[in-house]
C-alpha cells in the first residue's frame, strides 16, 4: 500500500455557505475537482497493463468522474449520492434499482463501534446497468455504469440512532454475474483500510 498522488488544501472561508450555487460554477472551480486531479496523476504512473479502480465515498459522486475519458485500464467504485436521471426513460437511478429483482444474499460481518452494534449482517443485492444521462455542463452526454444497492435483511435489535446497512454504489466495471456483483462490493470494502491508512499518516 502506497501513495500515488496526494493533495492539501484549506476551504476558503468566503465560500462557506455557498454549496447551493455551486453547481453554477465550472467543474474545474469546485472542491470535486480533487477526485479529477488524483485519477488523472495516477493514470499518467500507472502501466497500461495495470488496471486502475478508483474507489470514492458519496462526496465522489460526480459527473465528472462518471462523464470522463477514461484509459481503458480504469473504472471507478463510488457509493451513489446524487440519483441520476436515466437516458431516453422517464426513471432515476433509485426507482429502477427497486424494480430489480433480487440477485442474490451476502453475509458481512459488522464490527461493534460507538455508533454500530456489531453482527452478522445478511445483505440482499439488486443491480442493474443503465445509461446515465448528463445534466448541467455535461448535459447530452451518456455514460453506461452499473448500479448496485445493498440492503440488510432480518435486521436485528439496533444502537439508538442506528440505521440499517444499505450502500447504493455505482460502477463502470462490466458485470455479467452476481459473482461480478459480489466483487465490486469487496471492492467497495477496501475503502475502510484505505481512510484507516490516511488517519494513521494524518495521527502518526
Amino acid at each position: 500500500m502506497g501513495i500515488l498522488s496526494q493533495q492539501s488544501w484549506v476551504r476558503d472561508i468566503k465560500e462557506l455557505g455557498k454549496s447551493k450555487t455551486k453547481h453554477l460554477r465550472h467543474p474545474s472551480q469546485r472542491e470535486s475537482q480533487k477526485w479529477i486531479t488524483a485519477t488523472e496523476e495516477t493514470e499518467r504512473v500507472v502501466p497500461d497493463h495495470i488496471q486502475v479502480i478508483t474507489v470514492g465515498d458519496r462526496e465522489s459522486d460526480t459527473s465528472g468522474v462518471i462523464f470522463r475519458q477514461s484509459p481503458s485500464n480504469h473504472d471507478y467504485v463510488i457509493r451513489v449520492y446524487q440519483n441520476r436521471p436515466i437516458s431516453k426513460s422517464n426513471m432515476k437511478v433509485f426507482e429502477a434499482l427497486k424494480k430489480e429483482d433480487e440477485a442474490g444474499r451476502i453475509a458481512m460481518h459488522a464490527d461493534n463501534t460507538k455508533n454500530r452494534k456489531g453482527r452478522e449482517a445478511i445483505l440482499s443485492i439488486r443491480y442493474g446497468e443503465y445509461e446515465i444521462a448528463g445534466r448541467t455542463y455535461w448535459k447530452g452526454q451518456t455514460a453506461t455504469a452499473t448500479a448496485i444497492i445493498v440492503n440488510e435483511e432480518d435486521v436485528p435489535e439496533l444502537k439508538e440512532n442506528e440505521e440499517p446497512l444499505r450502500w447504493l454504489l455505482l460502477t463502470s466495471i462490466p458485470l455479467n454475474s452476481i459473482e461480478d456483483v459480489i466483487r465490486v462490493i469487496n471492492i467497495y470494502k477496501t475503502r475502510w483500510v484505505i481512510e484507516r491508512f490516511h488517519y494513521t499518516l494524518k495521527s502518526g
